[in-house]
């Protein structure tokens, strides 16, 4: 007997499954991030202990990228999922607990393992239940977890700490780790017909030169684009005169631009015969918005930071989901996890790498040499990704059965 109430569309309810699982591996740092005034004031943290967190989580999400990578083909998704969300729920508690810098340490140690297996898995379950031509959307709905997740933390935990306290605010945070967990039991099969049980390890790493050409691309670009991230607002502030607000606000930009061209990104991937020329001229925009940086520091113009915050967030903050459907397209169902665990650990080496070695040139030269060093990694990614175009063209995959 039908009741009226139309239920929700598979597609639809896979794709924000998919979206709310990349949200929440990263969550506990974006928790932090966002209430990082408060956390430092009650906890007595140094600046540089502040920052030792962020870094610290995505040195620990590199290897475990690659060790949790192989464990996706190995068993269900379902199962690596729900695993993900109770090591982000975990991490989050330490957070709300913490009395101490080593409580938190903690934290951010788990967060980084949850962070490290939302890529491989949701590619996996991607690959396994999408149709090849259908993928696209998908991907880019994915991969906007992240932003959107980091714009939520943003908007509503500083206002719940001034009510209730930061660590109220922190324990807020795992209703979206709830809601994980209720999505993925309602639209991730069981045993998926894809699924392998556990059995025998699959093969050390791809071989393909492709995915080795995307794991360059995915280190360079990650560490110029995590140095804009940390470093573009406190720019603004220090060398021209940036209030707080309009500072911060840079990075809202970049996040907020980025999160509808990860969905614009996506389609347009879904539709591309190779997904690595989208990547050559991602990486071009990329040192382009740094020369724009470089031109700011020189003749100190501020408004030139608006537009390199745009172009940025057009561009190189949705290159992830170029790079993931790459990796989807050139891998098979027993082998994606692993790929993808190869990419992010490529991606969080160059996130933890970037912003400390950036600090650090910024403090023995100066920022225009700082954004002209960023350029080049851009420019570098750009070269090694035009070079594996040599090698053949990823095909299209058979079409698997799509999710219903």
């Amino acid at each position: 007997m039908r009741t009226g109430r139309a239920e929700p569309s598979p597609r639809v309810g896979l794709s924000v499954t998919l979206a709310v699982t990349m949200a929440v591996g990263p969550l506990p740092v974006f928790a932090l991030s966002a209430l990082s005034p408060l956390v430092t004031r009650e906890l007595g943290l140094s600046v540089a202990e502040f920052g030792a967190l962020s870094t610290l989580s995505f040195a620990v999400a590199a290897p475990s990228a690659w060790l949790l990578g192989r464990s996706v083909d190995r068993f269900p998704p379902r199962l690596v999922m729900v695993s993900l969300a109770v090591a982000s729920g975990i991490a989050l508690a330490l957070t709300a607990y913490a009395r101490s810098f080593g409580w938190l340490v903690a934290g951010v140690v788990l967060a980084g393992v949850a962070m490290a297996g939302t890529n491989p898995v949701t590619n996996r379950v991607v690959s396994s239940r999408v149709a090849a031509d259908e993928r696209g959307p998908i991907m880019g709905a994915k991969q906007s977890g992240v932003q959107l997740g980091q714009f939520l933390a943003g908007l509503t935990l500083p206002p719940i700490a001034v009510v209730l306290g930061w660590r109220a605010a922190v324990a807020t945070a795992a209703l979206l780790v709830l809601a994980g967990l209720a999505l993925t039991y309602r639209f991730i099969l069981a045993a998926p017909a894809a699924a392998r049980a556990p059995g025998p390890t699959p093969p050390a790493a791809p071989r393909s030169p492709q995915i080795w050409g995307l794991l360059a691309y995915s280190f360079f670009s990650g560490a110029a684009l995590q140095s804009t991230n940390a470093y573009l607002p406190l720019f603004g502030f220090e060398r021209l005169s940036f209030s707080v607000a309009s500072a911060g606000l840079l990075v809202a930009v970049m996040g907020g631009i980025g999160l509808v061209a990860r969905m614009a990104w996506g389609r347009a991937t879904g539709r591309s015969a190779d997904p690595r020329r989208i990547l050559t001229v991602m990486a071009t925009c990329g040192a382009a918005a740094m020369a724009v940086l470089v031109a700011a520091a020189w003749w100190q113009v501020g408004w030139l930071l608006w537009v390199a915050a745009a172009v940025t967030g057009a561009t190189v903050v949705a290159s992830n989901v170029v790079v993931m459907m790459a990796v989807v397209r050139l891998s098979d169902q027993q082998s994606v996890g692993t790929a993808s665990g190869l990419l992010s650990l490529g991606l969080y080496a160059g996130f933890a790498v970037g912003p400390i070695s950036f600090g650090a040139l910024v403090e023995e030269t100066d920022y225009a040499t700082g954004w002209a060093v960023t350029a080049a990694l851009y420019a570098v990614a750009g070269a090694v990704i035009a070079a594996s175009q040599r090698s053949r063209s990823p095909q299209r995959p058979r079409l698997h059965p799509s999710a219903s």
